[in-house]
């Protein structure tokens, strides 16, 4: 039986909630964003202005990881956080995340369908 691009997009957007929900729990601060499963991936965006507020004083790894996920959410705000955290680039993002912190924003990357 073949998958039709419905259900191929589907099952790209179960991935990326999996994927969402794993980085949530990796950043250490779950309360940085929403916890309404009822919304779908908005019940899950995250609180810019509270991480704006935040990231100063978050380690360098957890404000970095926050940073790549409010990309997917808002890529321009993302970008100006990386900036701040020091890693602007791939390469320096990949430096001072965990391996599981790098395999959830690869899965996030493989998955992602826009917000």
């Amino acid at each position: 039986m073949t998958n039709t691009a419905h259900d191929l997009f589907q099952d790209k957007q179960v991935a990326f909630m999996d994927a969402w929900c794993r980085a949530i729990n990796l950043t250490g601060h779950p309360s940085l964003f929403g916890r309404n499963s009822m919304n779908g991936l908005d019940g899950f965006a995250p609180k810019v202005k509270e991480i704006s507020r935040a990231l100063p004083t978050l380690p360098k790894s957890q404000g970095a990881l926050i940073a790549a996920m409010v990309s997917f959410y808002n890529p321009e705000e993302g970008a100006k956080m990386m900036t701040k955290t020091g890693t602007a680039g791939l390469g320096a993002l990949a430096l001072c995340l965990s391996e599981s912190a790098r395999q959830a924003l690869s899965d996030l990357i493989n998955n992602y369908q826009g917000w």
